[in-house]
């Protein structure tokens, strides 16, 4: 969770300040001191560039003001230079998190070729139905373990993916 001023959206400046981030990650230095937790978590968020183009093409309003209201859409170039932050070292991140790398490269070819924003299970079926067919199957388990949380190893075959992904990518973000 961020929690970003309403002066700071309109206009916006990207990357995104924020005045307060929390993840469950944090619990435990912001039990142990939350004054000095709440002076250490604020600053700039590439991330926010991103969450804020989702929040503005695929966001619900619960309560309040409508988003246009609220947020302005990023630019093109804004949402990928945020994008390209978070992938830019997939071909490491790999041997980590093979699952939510490989999904991220899904969605971002989604976005670079066609502008839409798609959640991580939607840009692996897209890239399924678009991408070589050799790459098929190994989508198929990534989608998988997508849904039922199982751990997968990766494969040279999923660094290769990496490598294709990051190339085309390079070519439209760098």
């Amino acid at each position: 969770m961020s929690v970003v001023c309403e002066k700071d959206l309109n206009p916006p400046r990207f990357p995104m300040l924020y005045q307060l981030h929390y993840s469950i990650q944090h619990r435990t230095a912001a039990e142990e001191d939350i004054s000095l937790y709440c002076a250490n978590m604020q600053g700039v968020d590439m991330d926010l560039t991103a969450y804020i183009m989702v929040i503005f093409q695929k966001g619900i309003v619960l309560y309040g003001e409508e988003i246009p209201k609220v947020f302005q859409a990023p630019t093109r170039k804004d949402y990928l230079d945020s994008v390209w932050d978070d992938i830019e070292d997939s071909t490491t991140r790999i041997t980590k998190d093979p699952v939510s790398t490989i999904l991220n490269l899904c969605r971002t070819l989604a976005y670079v070729r066609e502008e839409i924003i798609l959640s991580k299970k939607e840009g692996g079926e897209l890239a399924q139905e678009h991408l070589s067919q050799r790459y098929y199957q190994m989508l198929e388990s990534v989608l998988s373990a997508y849904r039922t949380g199982v751990a997968l190893v990766p494969t040279s075959l999923m660094a290769q993916f990496v490598e294709e992904c990051l190339a085309e990518l390079a070519e439209d973000i760098v």
